[in-house]
């Protein structure tokens, strides 16, 4: 059994790009992931048994098709895969029918979709079919709708990055005007414009069966948002709404938060960077004080202002539903913060608050602190890049000393300082709940900084996960968090990405590991460990038993490496 992943490229992780630089990357990524899914896609099942005798018949058109047109790019793949072979790398286990990188759905073409369309309209079996990233135009879209008239098993669909346009949209709608079973519907980046999703707003008016819905990046403005907002006045049956990046503006936000007064069922709308003013918040704000069903709401980068969030904070006062509010990116404020802080020294549902990106100051700090000193529900609190400085800092810090709901605590991207290190330090020798604690990009925090928190870590028996990425750490600091891990007993990942930990702080960790069995994932990425680094890693990988990630960034992996890999692959998982 392979205990332990050793990483040697940069960091993949990415969050739904916001711009379009990033997104060709994201895609990339998410192709790479399903090519390793497909490699391990396999069916013992005989096809038939999947899609019944005529689905079959009709599902191999499309796919002879797919194997021409595989052929035609390489000349080997006719060789390689059978008819069979695509059966089963389409078909997972669990029914859900995909369609991308090897087997991607643009090289379905029109007749292929058309052909898989017509085996849909007779299986039983297939519930999700994944689509994503294809080449499906406004005629496959309704050639997939003429399939819904008449399936009884599909109960997802992701359409996400076609093109099937207003026109696709619309006839898809027509079908699911009719159609009872499908709940999961993605048509994400899309080009449904205006028209295109108004057509989706008409359906909601009629569809009673449709749970979720994404149409994040489609470009709906207000227009198609007035037909959403009013379709979910009558629709009982959705419970999730995206609509991020669509430009649905004070008008869209103000339909939507008429809705809100009266439905009963949306339990989570997503309507980030959507060009929504103060007023547009105000609406959503007023349908907060009287809406006993909404969950989550997500508001963030939308220029909502002090007055906007200042309204949300009131509703929060009486709202006794809403655990999620996301507002990052927002132009909140410390002002606002204020009133946020207030409405949590008697809210009593809020489970999660993102404020990431806003700049609420010392001052917004500050007040916060004071609220969640008394509050015994908010269980996240996202405050990075907000302009903290130590002051800041400090203060959540103490308020960690008397609170006892926070499990989770992001401050990334701030100047904790040694000040606020200290401080952090101190309320985690005595605070017993908090689990996660992210400081990456903590300028300042230095090696004085990090000493504090191993003498904290020594003493703290609660913090699972902690990030101090980026914090300049060098080599006193990690020897001294080294010590601290000799004798640590719950910490299960430790973040040191790019903190110049050198040789000597990694032969302090590698110490450490030898005698450790709670950490699982360790990042020493962009730290220049050099050979006796590395060194100090194949000592630790020989005895250690419970590592199960770690990475040590760009280069080539040494052959000391990979016989100790080798050796600790051969040990038993941890239990």
């Amino acid at each position: 059994c392979v205990c332990v992943s050793c990483v040697f490229c940069g960091s993949m992780a990415s969050t739904r790009d916001r711009g379009d630089d990033g997104e060709e990357e994201e895609e990339a990524q998410r192709q790479r992931k399903r090519q390793r899914e497909d490699s391990e896609a396999t069916s013992s099942s005989p096809a038939s048994a999947h899609f019944g005798n005529q689905g079959t018949r009709q599902l191999r058109k499309g796919l002879v098709m797919l194997a021409q047109e595989h052929a035609k790019l390489d000349p080997t793949a006719a060789k390689r895969l059978c008819l069979v072979d695509l059966i089963q790398a389409a078909l997972d286990e669990d029914g859900r029918l995909r369609f991308y990188f090897p087997l991607a759905s643009k090289l379905l073409g029109h007749e292929g979709v058309k052909a898989m369309a017509e085996a849909l309209k007779f299986n039983k079996h297939i519930t999700t079919l994944d689509l994503m990233c294809g080449a499906i135009g406004p005629a496959e879209a309704a050639t997939l709708g003429r399939a819904l008239l008449t399936n009884t098993a599909l109960k997802g669909l992701d359409l996400e990055l076609n093109s099937i346009g207003p026109n696709g949209a619309a006839a898809l709608c027509e079908a699911l005007k009719v159609n009872k079973t499908l709940i999961h519907l993605n048509l994400s980046r899309n080009c449904l414009g205006s028209n295109g999703a108004e057509a989706v707003g008409n359906m909601l008016a009629v569809n009673m069966s449709l749970i979720e819905l994404s149409l994040y990046r489609n470009n709906a403005g207000p227009t198609a948002a007035v037909a959403l907002g009013r379709a979910l006045e009558s629709n009982t049956s959705l419970s999730v709404l995206d609509l991020e990046d669509n430009a649905v503006g004070c008008e869209g936000a103000a339909a939507l938060g008429k809705a809100l007064q009266t439905n009963r069922s949306l339990t989570k709308l997503d309507l980030c960077k959507n060009g929504i003013d103060a007023a547009g918040a105000l609406a959503l704000a007023q349908a907060l004080e009287v809406n006993t069903a909404l969950l989550e709401l997500d508001l963030g980068a939308n220029n909502i202002g002090t007055e906007g969030a200042t309204a949300l904070g009131v509703a929060l006062t009486t709202n006794a539903t809403l655990t999620t509010l996301a507002l990052a990116g927002a132009t909140v404020g410390p002002d606002a913060t204020k009133a946020l802080a207030s409405a949590l020294a008697t809210n009593t549902s809020l489970r999660a608050l993102s404020l990431a990106y806003v700049g609420i100051g010392v001052a917004g700090a500050q007040a916060l602190a004071k609220a969640l000193e008394t509050n015994k529900t908010l269980s996240s609190l996202d405050v990075s890049r907000c302009n903290l400085w130590p002051e800041g800092v400090a203060a959540l810090a103490n308020m960690l000393k008397l609170n006892t709901a926070l499990t989770s605590l992001l401050m990334n991207d701030n100047i904790v300082g040694l000040v606020g290190a200290q401080s952090l330090s101190s309320a985690l020798e005595t605070n017993t709940t908090l689990m996660t604690l992210e400081l990456t990009g903590s300028s300042e925090f230095a090696s004085e900084g990090a000493a504090a928190f191993g003498r904290a870590l020594e003493a703290n028996s609660t913090l699972v996960q902690l990030k101090l990425a980026k914090s300049k750490l060098g080599p006193a600091g990690t020897v001294a968090l080294a010590k601290a891990l000799e004798t640590n007993t719950t910490l299960c990942k430790l973040d040191l990405f790019d903190n110049d930990v050198g040789p000597e702080g990694a032969v302090a960790l590698g110490k450490a590991l030898q005698v450790n069995r709670t950490l699982r994932s360790l990042n020493l990425a962009n730290n220049r460990i050099g050979p006796a680094g590395v060194a100090a890693m194949c000592d630790a990988l020989e005895t250690n038993k419970t590592l199960l990630e770690l990475k040590l960034g760009r280069g080539v992996m040494p052959a000391t490496l990979s016989k100790a890999i080798a050796a600790n692959a051969s040990r038993p998982p941890p239990k």
